[in-house]
């Protein structure tokens, strides 16, 4: 997967110190070379961007800049970007919506603006927690909190919202789990 998704303590280096910029960091992804780290916060409703001078290494970070997504999604619970990090997605729990924006430079959330396309995911993930999508953006999953089930979604033009629909088909992992709140795969979606 050409972007990873890690929480905080699966980075398998030193990590970074990010409480400076949110006491309520919820969920942290890589650009797809390993050499930017974003932190969705909650206290803020920031993604807050890192430069790691040693790919995937959190203990190398320095803050670069952050990016507003209230006026999107107030109490963000998820982020993920489009495989060349022109996209940046935030999904925002009290709504059940996934936001889009559009990054001029990639991986640089300096340059975000929304796009002013969103999905409702709410219908299928009541609590919405976490938002990742397959390499060429054509499936989208998000996982519920409260239904713990991972749902599946398809993008007729990968990473473009406006061409989401839901599937019908969603994967519960309530016997192996309570309170889903990420979903990652591995490299080749098996």
């Amino acid at each position: 997967h050409d972007t990873c998704e890690y929480s905080a303590p699966a980075l398998n280096k030193p990590s970074g110190d990010v409480s400076g910029h949110d006491t309520r960091a919820v969920v942290v992804t890589l650009s797809s070379e390993g050499t930017r780290m974003f932190v969705l916060g909650d206290s803020t409703a920031d993604v807050h961007e890192f430069s790691l001078t040693t790919a995937v290494d959190g203990g190398t970070a320095s803050f670069s800049t952050s990016f507003d997504v209230s006026g999107q999604a107030a109490d963000p619970r998820g982020v993920a970007f489009s495989s060349n990090g022109t996209r940046m997605f935030v999904l925002g729990d009290n709504t059940g919506d996934v936001h889009e924006f559009s990054l001029t430079t990639a991986f640089d959330v300096g340059t975000a603006s929304s796009t002013g396309t969103s999905f409702d995911v709410s219908g299928q993930a009541s609590g919405a927690q976490d938002v990742t999508f397959n390499d060429d953006g054509t499936r989208m999953f998000i996982t519920g909190f409260d239904s713990d089930s991972v749902h599946q979604y398809l993008l007729t033009t990968g990473f473009d919202l406006s061409t989401a629909s839901f599937t019908g088909t969603s994967f519960s992992v309530s016997t192996q789990t309570d309170f889903s709140v990420g979903v990652v795969f591995g490299n080749d979606g098996t």
